[in-house]
């Protein structure tokens, strides 16, 4: 009794948060450290025995996922770098050793990826009508990065030979952009239980459910060569305010996917 018989194939928009998205890993100083995803998409199967109580499925989808991650250092930071700047005088780049002290060190780096799920589902019955039905499922889920933002509400004072002064601004422009943006694609592991309650003739369901993933690849790793030390951003241009430039604190980080999902949508049967 496999293959496709009348209302084997189904139809789900879902909509999921996660309240912890992101594992955090290689710097146990931060004293912030938070993450969070939203995802929307549309997923399609089949499922096969569907005559009998239990039917198993497999489904496909696609959807978009903003995450984020929030980090921070909780406290004025101090540190010393030395940078090259241009002597107008002897028209050559001179060592000069810049002192900078940064407060209210907080960074929320924000991501939007394209996902597509593939995995098993089995559905229970519960009675004989069917209008309400456990389902569990597992499978994968990849990720395809479409963008990464910065947002830094440092407060920044400088002091060296020449004055420079205090710089209060959100720095979301200075940072460097390849410090923060992550791995183009990574995949994790998914699995799920929820259940369908019937809102329209045993065709229409509403879903809920929740789940829990995890990273099978890193969705960031520390490049460590771009940022040795993770504590603290630096300055890496010159000591012009306008080419201020910090590292993202994430990039001297390793972030995972490891979330717990609660989603809510609609099934369709046909």
């Amino acid at each position: 009794d496999f293959g496709f018989v009348r209302r084997s194939q189904r139809a789900k928009l879902k909509l999921a948060y996660a309240p912890f998205a992101y594992k955090v890993m290689g710097n146990d100083k931060l004293s912030k450290s938070k993450s969070n995803a939203f995802d929307v998409g549309i997923d399609y199967g089949f499922t096969f025995n569907s005559r009998r109580k239990s039917k198993m499925g497999m489904f496909f989808g696609a959807g978009l996922s903003f995450s984020s991650v929030t980090l921070g250092l909780g406290k004025e930071l101090t540190n010393t770098h030395d940078v090259p700047s241009l002597n107008p005088n002897t028209d050559m780049y001179e060592m000069n050793s810049y002192t900078y002290i940064i407060t209210n060190a907080v960074e929320q780096v924000s991501y939007m990826d394209l996902y597509v799920p593939v995995y098993f589902e089995i559905e229970h019955m519960l009675g004989s009508k069917g209008r309400v039905m456990l389902s569990w499922n597992f499978g994968v889920k990849s990720y395809l990065n479409l963008s990464a933002k910065a947002k830094t509400p440092y407060t920044v004072t400088f002091n060296t030979n020449k004055s420079i002064g205090e710089v209060t601004t959100t720095f979301e422009s200075f940072i460097e952009p390849n410090t923060y943006a992550k791995n183009l694609f990574d995949l994790s592991a998914i699995a799920n239980l929820g259940v369908d309650c019937n809102v329209v003739k045993n065709r229409l369901f509403i879903n809920a459910s929740v789940g829990y993933e995890h990273g099978i690849m890193d969705s960031y790793v520390s490049n460590k060569q771009v940022y040795s030390n993770p504590i603290l951003p630096k300055v890496d241009k010159n000591g012009s305010v306008d080419h201020v430039a910090v590292n993202s604190l994430i990039s001297g980080l390793t972030i995972k996917r490891q979330a717990l999902w609660i989603s809510l949508g609609l099934k369709y049967k046909f």
